[in-house]
Order: structure tokens, then C-alpha cells, then sequence
């Protein structure tokens, strides 16, 4: 969703701000539907730019799949974990309190 782009992009504002000066490269990579391509763009550059986001999504959100949040939060604090002795940033934070 755009609103799901917008979150992402924050972060990655935040990332920067605190890892590499704010330093940020953004290479989006998108399918095409004229309808939503330029509001998931906007949503991007809004985020990482640090402006607000309100806008209505064009179509109805999917609901989340059962069991789907906890799947991705394990797989990426298995990653954070085998990789945490490469990237210092991961050695002190997980998704799900579990280290």
C-alpha cells in the first residue's frame, strides 16, 4: 500500500539520520498501474523527506494473512542474529524481543 511505502520510507529516514548522516539512495523498483504508481512514488519521497502522509489508498488494503507478522518477524531476527557479527547495528534491538 502507500501508506505501507510511507511507513518504510520513515524508517529508512530514520536509519539514515542515525547510521549514515542522513545519507539515503533510494532505487525503488514498482509494477505499473497508473492509478496507484504516482501516489506509492509520492509516498516514498514524503517519507524519506520527512513530510506528512494522508492520503486515501485508491483501493481497499487486503487483510493480513493469519500467522503472516510473526513468519517475518522471526525470519528477519534469524537474519539480524547470523549477521549481527558483520553489521554492528544489529547486535542490539530484534523485532520480537528475542535475541
Amino acid at each position: 500500500t502507500a501508506n505501507g511505502l510511507f511507513q518504510v520510507s520513515r524508517l529508512i529516514r530514520r536509519t539514515a539520520d542515525r547510521t549514515s548522516e542522513g545519507k539515503i539512495v533510494l532505487i525503488p523498483g514498482s509494477g505499473y498501474n497508473p492509478k496507484v504508481l504516482p501516489l506509492c512514488w509520492y509516498s516514498l519521497i514524503a517519507g524519506v523527506a520527512g513530510l506528512e502522509f494522508d492520503e486515501e489508498e485508491p483501493y481497499e488494503t487486503p487483510a493480513e494473512p493469519v500467522g503472516c507478522r510473526g513468519i517475518v518477524e522471526s525470519t528477519v531476527d534469524e537474519l539480524k542474529r547470523l549477521l549481527r557479527k558483520y553489521w554492528a547495528c544489529f547486535g542490539g534491538f530484534t523485532i520480537s524481543g528475542v535475541l
